[in-house]
C-alpha cells in the first residue's frame, strides 16, 4: 500500500505526524507492504506547519502512484491565512479526481478538504 501525506503551509503538526507514524509502523510490521511519504501539492519544498515546524518535503504528489492520499487539516479557522483554504483557493486540490470509496476524515472540520480527497477513477 502506497500512502502519500500532502503537506502545505499551515498544516497542523498532529494531523500529519499521527498518520505518518501509524502508516510507518504498519510498514514495519508488514515487512514493507505499507510505504508512506510526505508530498507537497506541487513540487519539493520546505513546508512551515501551523506552529512553526519546518518539514523538507522531497517530492510533489502524484495520485496515480498512491493507493491512499491523506490530506491533513490546518488553517480551517483562518480562511485568509495559510492552510487548507489557501490550497483550495490556489487550485492545489485537483478538481478532476473522483473518490474511489469516499473521503475518510476524523475531524468535524474536514468538509473543505473533501475536494482534495479524490483520485483518478
Amino acid at each position: 500500500m502506497r500512502v502519500q501525506i500532502v503537506l502545505f503551509d499551515g498544516v497542523e503538526e498532529q494531523d500529519f505526524a499521527g498518520p505518518y507514524e501509524v502508516f510507518s509502523y504498519a510498514g514495519r510490521l508488514s515487512g514493507g507492504a505499507a510505504q508512506v511519504a510526505f508530498v507537497s501539492a506541487a513540487e519539493p519544498r520546505v513546508v512551515t506547519a501551523a506552529f512553526g515546524t519546518r518539514v523538507a518535503v522531497a517530492q510533489g504528489w502524484s495520485p496515480a502512484e498512491a493507493d491512499v492520499i491523506v490530506v491533513p487539516g490546518g488553517g480551517f479557522g483562518r480562511p485568509d491565512g495559510p492552510g487548507i483554504w489557501a490550497e483550495i483557493n490556489a487550485g492545489s486540490c485537483r478538481t478532476n479526481w473522483r473518490p474511489q470509496r469516499g473521503p475518510v476524515c476524523s475531524s468535524p472540520h474536514c468538509a473543505p478538504a473533501r475536494s482534495c480527497s479524490q483520485r483518478p477513477g
